[in-house]
């Protein structure tokens, strides 16, 4: 009654916030609704179902509130914030749950590494366990890189999870896509979607458990370090995808066709930027090369575009290429506004 008594003795005098308000119960909403007061209130949770419940027709609280879906910190505002450089932070720091006063990747990834598990069951609610098994099994497959709908299928039917049909799992990619823990990129030149991991953190953690049966089985840090380092050019990709859309305003898709691949198309109708990462120190020619060819080959399929960027650590010691090179100063300029020549949309 405690709460109560404080909670109403503040609401209406000012802005009211309480978080993960579904630990309170369903007495908390009935309550809200009988009472009838009025004033600012926020209502913070990370459980998906309660979110659903609260929308429902039979809701006390239906009408009452809006809907607001918290997503990740956006790439442009963790480069304002963090200006030094460090690409491996930049990717780790946009899960705002991670962040504390001493930020490094090893702090990071101990802190991280633990609970996405919790975070998950809280979201999906533990109560409905098979649910949640089947959810663990998709954010499993997409970590190990099986990436289309057809292939996340198979890789959760043979983990023994009981799924009757693609189709299903279409739903439960919609549910991952709404809720911001997996994006659908969509692939230009044919229909449909590959799908990745938002988070970096999600992404690490379930392909240590696809791997190494991580939480069950200790890993050393060594060990998750490791893994990391090998999978963070993927991770600058994601994050050079999400930035390339708040940058030019465009959606980002790309392009996969046999040995043809293309990291970043931006455009709607038709493709306006291709852009490129590769995200290691040194480049020789015949790396370029390759990429101004499967550039041009991609045109006749898509069509040219009116930009073609290739984002690299640093542009020292890039080969000369058409390409323009954008690294991480370039970068760092152009977001906080210190580009002379700031790109358009």
């Amino acid at each position: 009654e405690t709460f109560y008594r404080e909670f109403y003795r503040a609401l209406g005098r000012e802005t009211v916030v309480v978080d993960e308000f579904h630990r309170l119960g369903r007495e908390f909403m009935e309550r809200l609704h009988a009472e009838g007061r009025k004033g600012e209130l926020t209502l913070v949770t990370s459980s998906l179902f309660v979110v659903k419940n609260i929308f429902e027709p039979q809701s006390p609280l239906l009408g009452l509130f809006d809907e607001f879906p918290m997503g990740l910190i956006s790439p442009s505002d963790a480069i304002k914030n963090l200006k030094d450089g460090k690409v491996d932070i930049w990717v780790l720091v946009r899960d705002p749950w991670v962040i504390e006063d001493n930020i490094s990747v090893d702090n990071i990834l101990y802190k991280a590494t633990g609970r996405v598990e919790g975070i998950v069951a809280e979201i999906f609610n533990e109560n409905e366990r098979r649910l949640t098994d089947v959810y663990k099994k998709i954010l499993e497959a997409v970590a190990a890189g099986w990436r289309t709908p057809s292939k996340i299928y198979y890789y959760v039917k043979n983990s023994g999870i009981n799924i009757s049909s693609p189709t299903v799992l279409a739903k439960y990619l919609t549910i991952f896509k709404e809720i911001g823990i997996l994006k659908g990129i969509n692939v230009w030149g044919r229909r449909g979607h590959v799908y990745e991991h938002v988070s970096p953190v999600f992404d690490l953690h379930y392909y240590l458990k696809d791997r190494y049966g991580f939480p069950e089985v200790d890993i050393p840090m060594n060990t998750v370090k490791k893994v990391f380092k090998e999978k963070l050019p993927l991770y600058v990709e994601g994050f050079m995808r999400s930035l390339m859309e708040e940058i030019f305003s465009l959606p980002a898709g790309t392009f996969i066709k046999k040995e043809r691949e293309i990291d970043i198309v931006l455009g709607l109708r038709r493709p306006e930027i291709f852009v490129e990462v590769k995200w290691r120190k040194l480049l020789d020619r015949n790396e370029i090369r390759k990429v101004e060819e499967n550039m041009k080959y991609v045109e006749k399929v898509i069509g040219r575009p009116r930009k073609k960027i290739l984002v690299v650590p640093e542009a020292t010691g890039v080969p000369e290429t058409e390409l323009e090179v954008w690294d991480v100063e370039k970068i760092i300029n152009i977001v906080t506004g210190a580009s002379e020549n700031p790109p358009k949309g």
